[in-house]
């Protein structure tokens, strides 16, 4: 019977540092995330424990209460067992290795699931406890204050995208980067490279404002409203690439709306055609410097424009185009077809001045 009463001892210790470990272990947020997206194991896990973690003072000084408890009676049941000398040495082995080591190093890996498991027993401790334990557990919340969910900052958050991508895991593992035991059709869970750029990107962008981004009025391809569509306009429009050409009168810093060059097609180079305000588009979008990225983001998004104006009272920065916020969202550039015909002619330039 003592033999029975010393096993049960041993494994109510180790279900006690095991669960102090692994199950204390997991954060609120955590376990939020096992319940809402993790495998479906995991997710019942999660909802079994939910509930007796939301006191989580409450449990540590259950779990600790019965901890210390199964410490002093074990020496005692094997004194009757063995000599005194022998019950401390057996007490203290059997509690370092059943009840300490072996236990904690399996609930650091399946701390959830044996908690879940243990959600009886633990039930059990309190309510046994509750006398000594609540009080406890409220003078914790006093000195420490309740258990909060701690969520992580950008920065952190950028980081644990880093964190998670193959490459990143495949260096933690020792393998190459492109090394891959499983199939290239196969999905990972894991995030690539060019995903954790984008995912990076967006967390950058939401603490960026336009004027992070904009082109300098000094720098921006614009034409007076009395602009003559002769020959030399025309080719000077095909060379500059733009699909928009903002319009302004009289001042540079008087931008009146936005032309498409597309509309130049039906134009004759040969009838000189003059600019007008009838030819102008006026649906301008206006931002002040200060304009958070995702804000101008939605605005484009309407639909009223795909250019935007930054300026305040006192003067015009520059423009913003919705391309240049998607490209630092996804932190690449993006080429179109003219595009590409332009970095052809500057390399090809670049030969010739090469090899004259």
């Amino acid at each position: 019977m003592t033999i029975i009463a010393i096993i049960c001892v041993l494994l109510v210790a180790a279900t006690c540092s095991g669960l102090n470990i692994g199950l204390l272990g997991i954060d609120p947020l955590r376990l939020e995330t096992f319940e809402k997206c993790g495998e479906p194991s995991e997710q019942k896990a999660a909802k079994k424990v939910k509930l007796i973690m939301e006191d989580r003072h409450l449990l540590l000084c259950a779990i600790l209460f019965f901890n210390a408890l199964c410490m002093e009676v074990l020496p005692i049941l094997l004194d009757t067992l063995v000599g005194p000398q022998l019950a401390v040495l057996l007490s203290i082995t059997g509690i370092l290795l059943c009840g300490e080591i072996i236990p904690q190093a399996i609930c650091n890996k399946y701390g959830l699931q044996v908690g879940a498991a243990m959600v009886p027993l633990l039930w059990t401790m309190i309510f046994t406890t509750f006398a000594i334990t609540y009080p406890l557990a409220r003078f914790l919340d006093k000195l420490l204050g309740p258990e909060h969910v701690h969520y992580y900052e950008r920065k952190q958050l950028e980081q644990l995208v880093l964190m998670h991508t193959n490459e990143h895991i495949d260096q933690e593992h020792g393998k190459k980067p492109n090394e891959n035991n499983s199939s290239d059709s196969e999905e990972t869970s894991h995030l690539d490279k060019d995903e954790a750029t984008q995912i990076q990107g967006a967390i950058k962008a939401a603490s960026m404002t336009i004027k992070d981004v904009l082109t300098e009025i000094k720098d921006v391809t614009m034409l007076p409203l009395d602009t003559v569509f002769d020959q030399e306009m025309m080719n000077y429009l095909y060379e500059c690439g733009h699909s928009r050409i903002p319009i302004y009168e009289g001042d540079a810093q008087n931008i009146i709306g936005v032309i498409h060059v597309k509309q130049m097609i039906m134009y004759k180079p040969s009838l000189k055609h003059q600019l007008n305000r009838a030819s102008v588009r006026q649906n301008l979008v206006f931002f002040e410097p200060s304009t958070r990225i995702f804000d101008a983001l939605n605005q484009f998004q309407t639909g009223k424009s795909h250019l935007g104006i930054v300026r305040d009272e006192a003067k015009i920065y520059g423009i913003v185009t919705l391309e240049d916020l998607v490209e630092l969202i996804l932190q690449t550039e993006i080429f179109d077809e003219e595009d590409r015909m332009h970095q052809q002619k500057e390399i090809e330039a670049k030969k010739i001045s090469l090899n004259p």
